[in-house]
């Protein structure tokens, strides 16, 4: 499930320490970004591509 405009990541966020979004459309990283910004967060990281696409060394340790 892609992040969208960040209906789990931006609440995720307000508990975890870092959150990690990953979304392909382009569309949606803006407005992710958009919400992110209005809400002063700061731990999340966007990577604007797909899960499949995604490698280990993007992803991290979680």
């Amino acid at each position: 499930m892609p992040a969208g405009p960040g209906t789990l990541a931006l609440p995720l966020a307000r508990r975890a320490r870092q959150v990690t979004a990953v979304e392909p459309s382009l569309a949606m990283v803006k407005r992710l970004e958009m919400h992110i910004a209005e809400e002063g967060i700061s731990n999340i990281r966007i990577l604007p591509e797909k899960w499949e696409d995604l490698s280990d060394d993007e992803v991290g340790e979680h």
